[in-house]
C-alpha cells in the first residue's frame, strides 16, 4: 500500500474531521497530532504523556489520524500531506506512530538516536545496547527497582553538544511473561496489538522514578553465544516492511546470491519480507542500495539477531574494545539514513559520524555482556 495521490481540498476536508488535537515534543522537535477519534487520542496521551506541550511552535511535523465509522471502514493517516489509506483501524495508532517516527528520525540533526535502553545511578548513564528480544525492557525494570532512574527502554538520545542523554520516558511494553507483569495496573495500561504488549508508564509501577539528563558513563552491549541452528552461524536477519508489495525490489535483493527470501507476510497495512543474508560488503551495498531507491515505500527496516540469550545461564562480561563499541553505535543509529538531515550535517560521510561516536565512546566504559539470570545480570552491572 503507498500514500494516494489527492488534492488540496480532499485532504483539507479529511482534515476538518480532527478534532482532537495534542502536540508532543520528541528530541526537541515538535509533533501535532489530530484526529477524530477520543481513543486514538488517549492512546497516545497514554503512551507519550511526558511528551505532551501546550503550544505549538513552527518546528513542527502534522499528523492527521482519521479513524472510520462503523459503517463507513475508511481510515487515513495524513502526514506531510500524503494520504495513506488504514485496512485496519484497530492498528492504525501503530501505524501512524512507525510513519511519525519515521519521518521525524530524518529530521533530528542535533543528538545521535540509538535503539537502547537507558538508566542512571548518581546522575550516571547507563546504555543497555542490544537486539530485541534480549531482556532489555526486563532488566531496565530489575535496575530500577534496586533504586536506579529511568530516562528510556525505546531511544537513547545522546546530544552532539555535550554529550548528555536525553530522558525518553515513553511508556514500557510489558507482555505477560515478564517477570514485572504483575506489578502492571491494569486500569491504566493500554494494549498495544500487534506487539502484543501492555504499554504503561514506568512510574505507575516505581513512582518518582524518571531520571534527568545525564553524561553518558558506561555502554553495555548485550550478545549471546547460542546459535539458531536453522542458519548459518555467520548469516543475520533482514526485516522489510513495505507500504506496498514489491516484487521488484524482492527481485533485486534475492538476485544477490548472499541475499536468501525466508518468508513473506501480508500484514493489515503493510507487506512484512525476511531476508537471510550473509553481512559481506556485496550484501550489504545491495541493500543499502535498495533501501536509497526505494525509501518512499519502506515502512521501517531492520537487522535482526539470529541468536537469543539463554536467560537460565550465568551471565557473563567483557571489556569491549572503543573501536568495536563505535562500530556497535554507528551500526544503532535510527536517524542515520542517508536522506536524513543528520547524515547532510556530516557531509553524508560515514567516517565524519564514526569520529564524533569515537570522541563520546572515549569517554565511556564499554562492555559486551551475555545476559543470563535476571538477577545475577544485575548484580553484575551494579558492580561496575
Amino acid at each position: 500500500m503507498n500514500a494516494l495521490k489527492t488534492n488540496i481540498n480532499t485532504l483539507n476536508n479529511i482534515k476538518k474531521k480532527a478534532i482532537y488535537k495534542r502536540v508532543f515534543s520528541f528530541f526537541n522537535y515538535n509533533v501535532a497530532i489530530a484526529t477524530n477519534s477520543r481513543r486514538t487520542i488517549h492512546d497516545f496521551e497514554k503512551m507519550y504523556s511526558k511528551f505532551l506541550k501546550h503550544d505549538k511552535s513552527k518546528n513542527s511535523l502534522d499528523c492527521y489520524i482519521i479513524t472510520g465509522s462503523t459503517h463507513n471502514k475508511s481510515s487515513y493517516v495524513i502526514l506531510t500531506d500524503k494520504i495513506y489509506p488504514i485496512a485496519d483501524s484497530d492498528s492504525i495508532v501503530y501505524f501512524a506512530e512507525a510513519l511519525i517516527f519515521k519521518a521525524l528520525f530524518n529530521r533530528v540533526d542535533d543528538c545521535f538516536i540509538l535503539h537502547a535502553g537507558v538508566i542512571s545511578r548518581d546522575g550516571k548513564g547507563f546504555i543497555i545496547m542490544g537486539p530485541s528480544s534480549f531482556g532489555k525492557t526486563t532488566l531496565v525494570l530489575e535496575l530500577i527497582s534496586r533504586g536506579y532512574k529511568f530516562l528510556s527502554d525505546e531511544c537513547c538520545s545522546i546530544r552532539l553538544n555535550d554529550h548528555f542523554i536525553e530522558p525518553y520516558p515513553r511508556s514500557l511494553g510489558i507482555k505477560q511473561d515478564n517477570p514485572f507483569y504483575g506489578a502492571v495496573d491494569l486500569k491504566k495500561k493500554i494494549h498495544h496489538d500487534r506487539e502484543n504488549k501492555a504499554m504503561v508508564e514506568c512510574e505507575n509501577i516505581y513512582p518518582d522514578c524518571t531520571g534527568d539528563p545525564c553524561k553518558a558513563y558506561c555502554l553495555i552491549v548485550l550478545k549471546s553465544s547460542l546459535q539458531n541452528s536453522s542458519l548459518k552461524e555467520e548469516e543475520k536477519i533482514f526485516e522489510l516492511a513495505l507500504l506496498h508489495d514489491d516484487r521488484k525490489a524482492v527481485y533485486t535483493l534475492c538476485s544477490n546470491e548472499s541475499i536468501k527470501l525466508l518468508y513473506k507476510s501480508i500484514e493489515a497495512n503493510f507487506v512484512l519480507y525476511r531476508f537471510s543474508f550473509v553481512p559481506n560488503s556485496s550484501a550489504t551495498k545491495t541493500i543499502q542500495d535498495l533501501c536509497v531507491g526505494h525509501k518512499d515505500s519502506i515502512l521501517f527496516q531492520v537487522v535482526l539477531s539470529n541468536d537469543r540469550p539463554d536467560f537460565n545461564a550465568k551471565p557473563t562480561i567483557k571489556v569491549m574494545s572503543k573501536f568495536d563499541a563505535s562500530l556497535e553505535v554507528f551500526k544503532n543509529l535510527v536517524n542515520r539514513s542517508p536522506e536524513s538531515r543528520l547524515y547532510t550535517k556530516f557531509k553524508k560521510q560515514n567516517s565524519l559520524i564514526l569520529y564524533k561516536i569515537g570522541e563520546i565512546i572515549g569517554n565511556l566504559d564499554c562492555y559486551e555482556m551475555q545476559p543470563g539470570v535476571l538477577t545475577e545480570t544485575a548484580n553484575i552491572i551494579d558492580s561496575l
